[in-house]
C-alpha cells in the first residue's frame, strides 16, 4: 500500500491508522478441558513415580545387604551408646523412633545381644520417663517391654520394677 500524500510504500496488515478494535480473546472449553486432563495426568504421574520411589527404598532396607551394613557401621553399638551417655540430649530421638532399628533388633538375636551389652533397655526407660511431655512420648512403654520380652540375656524382673517405678 503506498501513502498517496508522502509516496512511502506500507506493508498491507488489514488495520485503517486511527480505528481501534477490540482483541477477541478465544476461550474455548475444549482447550481448557486439554489442559486439566493434562495436569491431572501429570500429576497422577507424579504419584506413581513417588510410591514406586518408596516401594523400591523400603525393599532395599530389607535385604540382607542393607542390614549388614548398618551392623558394619555400628549403628545399633551407636544408638545405644548415645541413649545411655546422653540421656537428656534430644539428638537421641531420632535413634529412637527408628523403625528400622527396632525391627533390625527384635529381628536378630545376635543384635540382641549386642543390645544387651550396650546397656539394653534401661536407658532408654530412664529417658522415655525423663522425657514425658516430648517427641518420646510416641514411643510408648509397651514397645519397651516388647523388646525386653525378646531379649532373653536380661533379668526381666529388674526391668519390670524400674518400668513401674517410672511411671
Amino acid at each position: 500500500v503506498t501513502d498517496e500524500t508522502t509516496g512511502v510504500s506500507y506493508v498491507a496488515t488489514g488495520s485503517t491508522p486511527g480505528e481501534k478494535k477490540k482483541a477477541k480473546v478465544k476461550f474455548t472449553w475444549s482447550a481448557w478441558w486439554e489442559h486439566t486432563v493434562q495436569s491431572f495426568f501429570q500429576a497422577i504421574s507424579l504419584a506413581i513415580f513417588i510410591v514406586c520411589s518408596m516401594i523400591i527404598l523400603w525393599y532395599l532396607s530389607q535385604t540382607r545387604l542393607f542390614q549388614q551394613g548398618a551392623r558394619e557401621t555400628g549403628l545399633l553399638h551407636g544408638a545405644v551408646s548415645w541413649v545411655k551417655n546422653n540421656p537428656s540430649e534430644e539428638a537421641a530421638v531420632p535413634y529412637m523412633t527408628n523403625p528400622f532399628l527396632w525391627h533390625w533388633v527384635m529381628e536378630n538375636p545376635k543384635n540382641q545381644r549386642i543390645l544387651v551389652e550396650e546397656g539394653g533397655v534401661l536407658p532408654m526407660l530412664k529417658l522415655v520417663h525423663e522425657d514425658k511431655n516430648s517427641v518420646l512420648t510416641r514411643l510408648s512403654l509397651a514397645v519397651l517391654r516388647e523388646a525386653v520380652e525378646a531379649v532373653d540375656v536380661m533379668d526381666k524382673r529388674s526391668v519390670a520394677l524400674t518400668a513401674q517405678t517410672m511411671m
